[in-house]
């Protein structure tokens, strides 16, 4: 009698993206470890490594080719990163990728000191900051993650 084990299912993770570090060498050091549950749907039976090809991934070998954390280039390219997707108990597997990408990090322009008259000099005023937003961002495209 042959039993037929499961294949794991390896997700497709959203790309892990990250800030240029202020260093200037265009690139940075991401824990690939963040998408584990996001690429095992959370099943904490199924193990997660990650390999720089393909081939290194469908192997499993021993060694994987990337600790927990990789470092990624800013450019023009994005760079992927090859997962394997392991059953503990049974030893079946499912690969997958993930895209890693580095991003420039915003600039905020200075600006000129805000004034209040205040009228009863009590030392306090109130300010609309929000009004401030386009001249913070002078035409970048804000994005808000987290």
């Amino acid at each position: 009698m042959h039993y037929q084990r499961p294949l794991p299912t390896a997700l497709i993770p959203t790309p892990l993206v990250a800030c240029d570090d202020a260093t200037s060498d265009l690139t940075v050091e991401m824990d690939l470890t963040e998408k584990d549950g996001e690429i095992t749907g959370n099943h904490p039976a199924l193990l997660v490594s990650y390999y720089t090809s393909a081939a290194g991934a469908g192997e499993g070998s021993t060694s994987p080719d990337l600790t927990d954390l990789a470092t990624a280039y800013m450019g023009s390219h994005l760079e992927i990163v090859h997962v394997r997707v392991e059953n503990a108990a049974t030893g079946c597997h499912a690969t997958t990728e993930i895209e890693l990408q580095v991003v420039d990090a915003p600039a905020a322009n200075v600006l000129q000191g805000l004034l209040f008259c205040d009228p009863d000099n009590d030392g306090y005023g109130e300010f609309d900051l929000s009004a401030l937003d386009a001249d913070v961002l002078d035409g970048q495209n804000p994005v808000f993650t987290r």
